[in-house]
């Protein structure tokens, strides 16, 4: 019997307006269609978020 290894897909999405900018910053298992996400207004605490969960 095979079992298939469970792996989170990560990404980080810039979103702007003429007002802000935000970091969108989702991760996901697609083949159990679950995800979290976090939004971020500063590039930096996004971007630590991003390496901690692709750890």
């Amino acid at each position: 019997m095979g079992t298939e290894r469970i792996i989170w897909e990560v990404s980080i999405l810039k979103i702007s307006s003429s007002e802000n900018t935000i970091y969108k910053v989702t991760r996901q298992i697609v083949l159990l269609s679950i995800s979290e996400t976090k939004l971020f207004s500063n590039f930096e605490e996004a971007l630590a978020q991003l390496k901690m969960w692709s750890e």
